[in-house]
C-alpha cells in the first residue's frame, strides 16, 4: 500500500513539473499568439491592443500590472511593473528583495547584479538606499537566463517616483535586439 501511495506521489509530482516547465512564464510560451495569451489567464485584461495585452492583479502579494508584449503577433515578453505605495522609501527595497528571493527559489541566485550609483553622496549608509531609490541616486538591477528566456529585475526611481519591475524576455528577441548570444551576457 504505501508503494503504491509512493508511486502516485512520485508521478503527480513529476506531472506538475513536467507541467510547469512546459511554460516559459506564467502559462504562456513564447510565440503564442494573443488568442492563446487571453485563454492563459482566469482574470479580465485591462487593456487590449495589436502589441499589448494588459492587466492589473497581484503578484507575490503585491499589486501589479501584468503586460504581454507581441511583435508580429506573438508573444516575446512578459512585464511585471509593480506600483505598492509605501510611506517609507526603504519599504521598496524589501519589496525588491522579497521579489527576488521569490524569483531565486524558481531559477536560482542571478547570473549578475548591477548596483548602480548616480551619486554616492548615501552609498555609505545602507538605511538611505531607498531615498537614494526615490531621487534617482541608485538603480539595482539583477540578471537570470534560462534556456529559452532573459530575466530582469530593476528597482530605480527620480522625483520620489520609484518603479520596480521585473521583465520576462524571449532569448530569441533579446538576441534581436543584440545581435550574437555573447552579448546577451550582463
Amino acid at each position: 500500500m504505501r508503494v503504491i501511495f509512493l508511486a502516485l506521489y512520485l508521478s503527480i509530482s513529476f506531472s506538475a513539473s513536467a507541467q510547469q516547465s512546459q511554460f516559459d512564464v506564467r502559462k504562456v510560451k513564447w510565440g503564442m499568439t494573443q488568442a492563446q495569451v487571453l485563454r492563459s489567464e482566469s482574470i479580465k485584461p485591462g487593456r487590449v491592443t495589436k502589441s499589448v495585452i494588459s492587466y492589473v492583479t497581484r503578484i507575490n502579494g503585491y499589486p501589479a500590472t501584468i503586460g504581454y508584449s507581441f511583435s508580429g503577433s506573438r508573444l516575446h515578453q512578459v512585464l511585471y511593473h509593480f506600483y505598492r505605495k509605501h510611506t517609507s522609501n526603504n519599504l521598496y527595497l524589501e519589496d525588491f528583495f522579497s521579489v527576488s528571493n521569490t524569483i531565486n527559489k524558481k531559477y536560482g541566485e542571478p547570473i549578475k547584479t548591477t548596483t548602480k550609483w548616480e551619486n554616492d553622496v548615501y552609498k555609505d549608509d545602507a538605511k538611505m538606499w531607498g531615498l537614494a531609490i526615490a531621487i534617482g541616486y541608485l538603480r539595482i538591477s539583477n540578471f537570470w537566463k534560462t534556456d529559452r528566456t532573459v530575466l530582469s529585475q530593476v528597482i530605480g526611481g527620480d522625483n520620489f517616483e520609484v518603479e520596480h519591475y521585473v521583465v520576462y524576455m524571449s532569448k530569441e528577441k533579446a538576441l534581436g535586439l543584440v545581435g550574437d548570444e555573447s552579448e546577451v551576457e550582463f
